[in-house]
């Protein structure tokens, strides 16, 4: 009888001490934020770029893009692929391409790498240097492939 009445004593006491609601059982599912999402769309770029489908690519933009809003890493890589399917018009683009392309000259003249990605990315914290860095050099080093064949 006393094994009983002290486990029903701890079982209560359990309750009382971490009591967890209906709502905190019901939260299981994970929800991936900006950062999750911009380094699987910079890997998947890459990936898809490497088997040339661009297609795919456009795909993955665009759901950056809608999941995260627009940034200049992601017109970046937009104006890039349009380039290499040559569907590239001037007309596709507003005056924000001058704002996206002084963040990218501050980017590349920084002196304090530390600041860089606040600055950048319009204050947006979720990129994160170590897979972004790697992103940069892929669309520099596919920039330069592009201006070669040109």
């Amino acid at each position: 009888m006393k094994k009983i009445f002290l486990f029903m004593m701890l079982f209560v006491c359990g309750k009382f001490i971490y009591p967890q609601t209906e709502i905190d059982k019901l939260m299981t599912e994970r929800a991936p934020n900006c950062n999750d999402i911009a380094y699987n769309c910079t890997r998947l770029i890459k990936k898809y770029h490497g088997a040339n489908q661009l297609d795919s690519m456009k795909v993955i933009l665009d759901y950056w893009e809608n999941k995260c809003g627009m940034s200049e890493p992601i017109f970046r890589m937009k104006i890039l692929t349009c380039i290499l399917d040559k569907s590239f018009s001037e007309s596709l683009y507003d005056y924000t391409v001058y704002k996206y392309l002084n963040n990218f000259r501050y980017l590349i003249k920084s002196q304090e790498p530390s600041n860089i990605y606040n600055y950048y990315f319009d204050d947006r914290s979720y990129y994160d240097k170590s897979y972004m860095d790697s992103f940069d050099k892929f669309t520099m080093a596919l920039a330069n492939e592009l201006i070669k064949s040109y």
